[in-house]
């Protein structure tokens, strides 16, 4: 996976605390596909993240849920967090990252858009119209990755209290 950022935060005394509430707050990563929750009757995710704590390692790796028009969809962007240790002070690095599935998106549709700008090049609206959806998949992905910064960083300030 791509790292797009890296923040890096003491934790302090609410260790313990920060990782009860992500394990309470996320839902297991067992139903990806929209077609399982179909099948289960369970169309929206309800909890704020998806994915996997592990509260002995002290490592997560969230995905933040309830986007897009409808809030069923989870974002593109995954979070991926450990507990680092220097000494007396207890570091906790959360790295945002791009999925594999997003990053094979990215290149296939890359390489779609960029064919059909090449065998059209000769029509100067179809060449407009491939570079403005190639561009508008690249600013909704980082919208998301800032919506998600956004929303994790709120999350630990009110969990802990001492989020960057």
């Amino acid at each position: 996976m791509l790292t797009l950022n890296k923040t890096i935060f003491e934790l302090g005394e609410n260790e313990d605390s920060l990782f009860s509430h992500l394990y309470l707050d996320t839902e297991a990563s067992g139903m990806t596909s929209g077609s399982d929750r179909f099948f289960k009757s369970e169309f929206g995710i309800k909890k704020a993240w998806f994915g996997e704590v592990k509260i002995n390692n002290k490592i997560f790796e969230l995905v933040r849920t309830r986007t897009g028009l409808l809030r069923m969809n989870i974002s593109a962007i995954t979070i991926k967090g450990t507990r680092k240790k220097d000494g007396k002070r207890g570091e906790f690095e959360v790295r945002y990252m791009l999925t594999l599935k997003t990053i094979i998106n990215l290149l296939l549709m890359t390489l779609f858009f960029g064919s059909i700008a090449v065998y059209s090049s000769y029509d100067f609206w179809v060449s407009m119209v491939v570079t403005l959806l190639w561009t508008l998949q690249i600013i909704f992905l980082i919208l998301d990755l800032n919506k998600t910064e956004e929303n994790f960083s709120n999350y630990l300030k009110q969990t802990i209290g001492n989020a960057p």
